[in-house]
This record gives structure tokens, C-alpha cells and sequence, in this order.
């Protein structure tokens, strides 16, 4: 029984490992065909697998945040602390060090 629950184990991480050099070949498939530097990092919500292209590279955000931004926002619309209509200011003294 041992035996079989560590081959399994064993598949199961080997199988996630096959899943992210796959995906990681994808998105390296993709920049190549691109015509600029591209940068990518996903984080795997269940299992924290990371995956990087040109993870030391600083890239723009430009409007990449706006969608998790989006999101937060919504949230706590849900949850009734902010108002779909509702103006919120944000000043320098809200923003982190060096943004």
C-alpha cells in the first residue's frame, strides 16, 4: 500500500512538474515570436508553482493592475464598504515609497 501511495505521490508531482515546464515552454514559445522584451510571471493559486520569463527585468505596469484593482474594488462593493458611485482620492501620502 506504502508502495503505491508514493508512486502515486510521486506521479501526481511529476505529472505538475511536466504541466509547468509545458506551460513554461508555451509562454517562451510565445515572447520568441513577439517583437520586444517580455516578461511574465504567474503564480499557481493552489499548488504556489511559480513560473518567470525575465523574472530580473523591471517592466511598466501601465495598465496591468487595473484589472486586481478592479477586483478589489468590487469586493468591497460586496461587502458594502464602498459604493459603485462613490469618488475615492487617493493622495501621495497613500502611495508606498518611491511610486
Amino acid at each position: 500500500m506504502f508502495t503505491s501511495l508514493a508512486l502515486s505521490t510521486l506521479f501526481l508531482v511529476l505529472n505538475a512538474d511536466v504541466s509547468k515546464l509545458s506551460l513554461q515552454a508555451k509562454i517562451e514559445r510565445i515572447a520568441r515570436s513577439s517583437e520586444g522584451i517580455v516578461g511574465v510571471a504567474v503564480l499557481g493559486l493552489e499548488d504556489r508553482n511559480l513560473i518567470t520569463l525575465n523574472p530580473a527585468k523591471h517592466f511598466p505596469m501601465q495598465s496591468v493592475y487595473k484589472f486586481p484593482l478592479a477586483l478589489a474594488v468590487l469586493k468591497q462593493v460586496d461587502e458594502g464598504k464602498l459604493k459603485l458611485d462613490q469618488n475615492i482620492h487617493v493622495t501621495k501620502q497613500d502611495l508606498l515609497p518611491d511610486t
